[in-house]
């Protein structure tokens, strides 16, 4: 008997694990918790379909296992004692959970169905993030509210319903039972922020560093973007994370080529986001990646409860002006020049804000990644304390090799020398 309580829990992640499966995802853990299993994807839902589909499973999971019980109650009542107890207990258990299970809590399913609600009816997964936590956020008052209210009529459910408001508010988890996972024990998310941010301009050699990391083990993200024909390997950055980059720099003035803004501009814009990216922050996975961090980063270090690794990816500015421009089919000296210099901008501010807060860096070096894979995968495993396969380094993919304008050589030359050797 002590055991159908974690089993019926379990019914609920596995259900999920199944829906995901439909849509091209596998299952990597399960997390079980008083009120159900948390069950932990590959790749999250990319839309809000699936999300909806998600929310869902659970509890008509729950509600099928549910009603067979209650059949076999039916038939086993006049015959079989222990069975016929069972599977009441068991189908009493499946009932009572489901119906938990659909409060809009963000750890319960009725908060990912709510999630996908508002995500399908707006749009937008970042609005339907934000404001799924916003909601969900007075989901255990008004519990505990209603559970006092309801003590003096009917004292069990009124001492329920504060258990429940409390229990939620606090989200303890009781169990940690990982299946099938594909991290190892000591990439489990027990800090709050990813070990590693991979960072740099864009067109820098960003996704082939993410994908090298990711393919040791060190996972990228839940919800991966898809690979598309300019990446046909991946690009290996996590969607929550790219939204709220996008939208810091949209609020910093930092969405176009050549803009600038000062520190402070860039934590104050991102001050508003504070409370979503605390909660992205604490189911990161042990790798994040997106050139925007050139810009954001210092505004993530104040949601993180401790400092991550930065990788730094390098590339001469001549070929990242060039290959941007490629990118994007265009052919000018104004946009190239422009390119450039936002290449200068981003450089300044990461060097600025590793030497200033002391963080832990690396740098890796496009040119030195093609030439010699095996030399600087090395280095970076190393720094990464990973077995490491430069295999995973496309040769195909540099099409440009252009000499360093002197204006930027002094500064290229400052931050290949991040996390090298003193001599």
């Amino acid at each position: 008997m002590a055991l159908l309580f974690p089993a019926a829990l379990l019914v609920h992640a596995l259900s999920q694990g199944s829906v995901a499966r439909r849509f091209g995802s596998r299952l990597t853990g399960v997390t079980l918790f008083v009120f159900g299993g948390g069950a932990r994807f590959e790749r999250a839902p990319s839309n809000a379909v699936q999300q909806l589909w998600l929310g869902a499973a659970g509890p008509i999971a729950g509600v099928v296992v549910a009603a067979g019980c209650g059949l076999v109650w039916i038939a086993t009542r006049d015959g079989n004692g222990s069975v016929a107890s069972i599977a009441a207990a068991m189908g009493i258990l499946n009932g009572a959970l489901s119906s938990v299970r659909l409060l809009p809590s963000l750890s319960l399913d009725g908060g990912r169905f709510f999630h996908g609600l508002v995500w399908a009816l707006r749009g937008n997964h970042l609005e339907a993030t934000r404001s799924s936590i916003w909601f969900a956020g007075w989901v255990p008052p008004a519990l505990a509210l209603a559970g006092a209210a309801t003590l003096i009529f009917v004292p069990m459910a009124g001492v329920y319903l504060m258990a429940t408001g409390l229990l939620l508010g606090g989200e303890r988890r009781i169990w940690g039972v990982r299946v099938n996972g594909a991290d190892d024990a000591a990439d489990a998310p027990t800090r709050r922020g990813p070990r590693f941010i991979i960072c740099g301009s864009g067109r820098s050699g960003t996704s082939a560093v993410a994908r090298v990391l990711h393919e040791a083990g060190l996972s990228a993200g839940h919800d991966l973007i898809a690979p598309d024909e300019h990446n046909v390997e991946g690009y290996f950055e996590e969607r929550a994370v790219v939204e709220v980059n996008e939208a810091i720099l949209n609020a910093a003035g930092l969405s176009e080529q050549g803009a600038s803004a000062t520190r402070e501009a860039v934590i104050e814009a991102a001050r508003p986001l504070a409370k979503f990216m605390a909660a992205v922050a604490s189911d990161a996975t042990p790798l994040w990646k997106d050139p925007r961090f050139s810009w954001t980063l210092e505004a993530w270090l104040r949601v993180f409860d401790a400092k991550p690794e930065v990788i730094v990816c390098l590339r001469n500015p001549s070929e990242v002006a060039a290959s941007t421009l490629r990118y994007y089919g265009l052919d000018d000296d104004e946009r190239r020049r422009a390119v450039a210099q936002y290449w200068r901008a981003q450089y300044e501010r990461l060097l600025d804000v590793i030497e200033t807060l002391g963080l832990d860096a690396i740098a890796v070096e496009y040119g030195d990644l093609h030439r010699n894979p095996s030399a600087s995968i090395a280095r970076l495993a190393e720094f990464a304390g990973r077995q490491l396969d430069p295999a995973l380094v496309r040769q195909d993919l540099r099409h440009h090799e252009l000499a360093i304008p002197e204006e930027f050589r002094d500064l290229y030359e400052r931050v290949r020398m991040i996390g090298a050797p003193k001599s």
